[in-house]
């Protein structure tokens, strides 16, 4: 019998979540039948169905009033003979109920878990979420950490000079939402203390405006670029002589594992994911959480210090290939699928 799994999404166009789950899943498909449930706003929907996934689009409402995506759930996998559901975030693990196949949570955060009483197993992507999920009573043979793997496309360097970049000057690259989450306020500040440096800053949202102001209030625009939005960061972090992460709250850090699988040594805050993944001075190199001073200190020794700044690069290169390539992290999702499936 072929087992299907399906993998049911009710996230937004761009975030970390989105962007593993549209790597993963045509990824998997090719070892084991995937079925796609996910909003149809934006390309999502076609590339998977490009892939050749079975796609279904949902309106993924509020999970107390949307009664039909919740029942078109349960048809979509039903229809498809499901042999497990995996959710991923809060609502669709609201919305996706047990009695066609048994529900896993795929966990990227620190959710209440209440959201989650109809999954029977869950997939936290680092140890700090395990502990997270076995305080709320799960068993722990019923939690499985699997981590994410990233693009591991190669790209050619930029041309810094298009972003308006001397070429021989010290360029930092980061990225994400623009957020009070992801520290971009701490970042600018630090790089007062960083004179000679440039920073290119990818990403949108709710704070555009005001990091643009404090860029100015700080003497930054010189040396500070917007870059909006930018996905695959790879030729961006093949550009960079050092990737930063600043962020206040970071329950795993994808862009941890893409600085490491593409040569980028990083410096990063000691939040949830960067602290458990980072080994500090051997594959990275922490600095206190909301701390400018010790955030510009890491900068410049990475920067200052090209044997480092190598040594971190390939201590990293080598830790990605061991623990999180695809290859690897695809192998762990065909286990669980095993297990969930034998075990229901």
């Amino acid at each position: 019998m072929t087992v299907k799994v399906g993998q049911i999404l009710a996230g937004r166009a761009h975030g970390g979540a989105e962007l593993f789950y549209d790597r993963l899943v045509p990824a998997l498909h090719r070892r084991v039948a995937q079925v796609a449930i996910v909003r149809p706003e934006g390309e999502r929907a076609d590339s998977l169905a490009a892939a050749g996934v079975p796609t279904y689009p949902f309106r993924f409402g509020s999970h107390h009033l949307d009664w039909r995506t919740r029942l078109g759930i349960a048809r979509t996998l039903r229809l498809e003979g499901a042999a497990l559901a995996i959710t991923w975030m809060s609502r669709a693990s609201q919305l996706t109920r047990p009695g066609i196949c048994p529900v896993a949570a795929r966990l990227g955060g620190f959710y209440s878990m209440r959201n989650f009483r109809h999954c029977r197993r869950f997939i936290p992507i680092t140890e700090g979420l395990a502990r997270h999920v076995a305080a709320a009573g799960v068993p722990r043979d019923r939690i499985h950490v699997i981590g994410n793997f990233v693009d591991e496309t190669d790209a050619e360097p930029l041309d810094r000079g298009a972003f308006d970049t001397p070429p021989d000057a010290p360029l930092l690259f980061t990225c994400g939402r623009l957020h009070a989450n992801k520290g971009f306020d701490v970042l600018l500040h630090a790089m007062t203390r960083v004179p000679d440096a440039y920073v290119w800053i990818a990403g949108d949202g709710p704070l555009e405006a005001s990091l643009r102001a404090l860029c100015t209030r700080l003497g930054l625009d010189g040396r500070v670029r917007f870059l909006g939005w930018r996905s695959p960061v790879t030729a961006f972090l093949r550009t960079a002589d050092a990737f930063v992460c600043p962020s206040r709250h970071e329950p795993h850090g994808n862009i941890v594992l893409e600085a490491w699988a593409h040569g980028c040594p990083i410096v990063a805050t000691d939040t949830h994911g960067p602290a458990e993944l980072i080994e500090h001075g051997r594959t990275g190199w922490l600095c206190a959480n909301e701390d400018a001073d010790e955030m510009a200190s890491g900068i410049r020794q990475v920067l200052g210090d090209r044997a480092l700044a190598g040594d971190l690069a390939e201590a990293a290169g080598a830790r990605y290939r061991e623990r999180f390539s695809s290859a690897h992290i695809l192998d762990r999702y065909e286990e669980f699928i095993d297990i969930a499936v034998r075990d229901p």
